[in-house]
């Protein structure tokens, strides 16, 4: 391995590696569980890693954790298509009639929590 390589290597270990454990569970969080948490992840740091030379010196843990969403999307998007719709980030002004492209979204995300916290009541009886 080059002495260049190598050099980037640690520099890439000594900077991402202590911020893993922020990456992963911010993973879990997104994808609900570890094991496609740790897929995301793995891709996350592959990304960064060969991305690294395009950092500038900033806030690392930002930039990661940003490739560590921007992987979730990625990935949703190919295993998950039938579960999860992703909307596009428009103004209100720019939709139909200024209604908000979510609202569909936020609602079902009410219900499934309120049908869930309904759930727990009633199987703690």
């Amino acid at each position: 391995m080059p002495v260049h390589q190598d050099d980037r290597r640690r520099r890439f270990e000594l900077l991402a590696l202590p911020h893993l454990d922020a990456a992963y569970n911010l993973a879990r969080w997104l994808a609900g569980n570890t094991t496609d948490a740790e897929d995301v992840v793995q891709e996350a740091y592959l990304r960064a890693y060969r991305y690294f030379d395009a950092f500038q010196d900033g806030n690392i843990r930002v930039w990661l954790l940003t490739i560590v969403r921007n992987c979730f999307v990625t990935w949703a998007k190919g295993n998950r298509s039938g579960r999860l719709s992703f909307v596009a980030e428009t103004p209100v002004a720019e939709t139909a009639g200024g209604r908000r492209p979510y609202g569909a979204a936020r609602r079902a995300i009410r219900r499934r929590c309120c049908w869930t916290a309904s759930t727990a009541r009633r199987s703690a009886r």
